[in-house]
């Protein structure tokens, strides 16, 4: 499982049984930036792939969905979710997946929820749903979660007491811009992930996240940080100057 380090967005991506899932796109600019084109795809070829599987769209926004072109110009796409295809539940060998939504609701308490099960892990994609969102789909969540994505980007709008009580997630990754505008995540919402003995990362701060699982439900993390220093160095000596 690899969360892109995408700016302030999400992109996804997971290998699992042979196949390849792709949850968002990470954002698009006019400027002729793409997420997509720059970090997402060449990530996939590195990997060997030439086929996506499954490519769920949580909603879109573009700093979820504006790679979605660039994505579809250049790898055939197996199965497109998006909108109110989000529904239902299978198995690819011995993994479950399962899309879910509060459809009742609009704009990012819309978005479309990914959950994979295999053995003793448990994933759990929350594209940008708040707190509305989160108290209606409680009941449809499994009671237990490894690694999850932090709705809207750990805005304090989302991440409710109730939602981390019941999926108590082992790993919470928040996909953020470098000192974005929007002060994601927040230092409220972080603590509350703290507070619950969670581990909780940020790309902004780690880069791109990848996340390596074992058979027992144990998993090893790797952070772009770790393997590039001197980007965070540099990084770290600019902020001093400023």
């Amino acid at each position: 499982m690899t969360f892109f380090d995408v700016g302030q967005g999400l992109s996804v991506l997971v290998e699992v049984e042979g196949s390849l899932i792709l949850y968002d796109t990470g954002p698009a600019f006019g400027d002729g930036y793409s997420a997509a084109r720059q970090v997402v795809l060449p990530a996939i070829r590195r990997k060997g792939y030439d086929f996506i599987d499954l490519l769920v769209i949580s909603h879109g926004d573009n700093d979820h969905a504006g790679g979605l072109a660039d994505i579809g110009e250049t790898l055939p796409i197996g199965r497109l979710v998006e909108g109110d295809a989000c529904t239902g539940a299978w198995r690819w060998g011995r993994a479950a997946f399962r899309l879910l939504s509060a459809w009742q609701l609009k704009g990012n308490d819309n978005s479309c929820l990914l959950e994979i099960s295999l053995g003793e892990t448990r994933l759990l994609l929350t594209g940008d749903i708040g707190t509305r969102a989160e108290y209606q789909l409680l009941d449809d969540l499994l009671p237990y979660v490894t690694v999850m994505s932090a709705p809207h980007h750990g805005s304090d709008t989302s991440s409710s007491p109730a939602l981390l009580n019941h999926t108590w997630p082992q790993l919470v990754v928040a996909s953020t811009g470098y000192r974005n505008r929007f002060q994601h995540p927040s230092e409220l919402v972080k603590q509350r992930y703290l507070n619950r003995h969670i581990l909780f990362l940020d790309t902004a701060e780690e880069g791109a996240i990848r996340v390596g699982f074992q058979q027992d439900g144990s998993y090893r993390v790797k952070r772009a940080r770790d393997s590039q220093p001197a980007l965070w160095r540099r990084r770290r000596a600019a902020d001093d100057a400023l």
